[in-house]
């Protein structure tokens, strides 16, 4: 009975469902941003003097600015990166469709 319940009555905890998606362009100025696990941000992404996080699966589907923050990418970004200062972490499974262009950065 109890691995009846296991395997059948938990499902909330086994299918949970994607995170929504950001619909619009999104500005961090000094804040953390985490773009979570098959999430999408169907816009552009600015950040000034901030972090993003996107993690493995996420997409940003626009362009990406960075001035002085700190970009660390494991998901997909469809347009271009743009960054002025700061640090550039484009992690192993990380994909760039678009151009990176670097400008005093790391």
């Amino acid at each position: 009975m109890l691995l009846t319940f296991l395997l059948v009555g938990n499902k909330t905890s086994v299918f949970a469902q994607a995170p929504e998606p950001i619909t619009e362009d999104k500005v961090v100025i000094g804040q953390t941003f985490v773009l979570k696990t098959n999430q999408e941000l169907d816009d552009d992404l600015a950040i000034i003097g901030g972090t993003a996080i996107l993690n493995e699966g996420s997409r940003v589907t626009g362009d990406l600015a960075l001035i002085g923050g700190v970009l660390q990418v494991f998901g997909t970004i469809d347009g271009d990166i743009q960054a002025l200062g700061g640090s550039v972490e484009l992690e192993e499974n990380a994909v760039v469709h678009g151009s990176l262009n670097n400008f005093s950065s790391t």
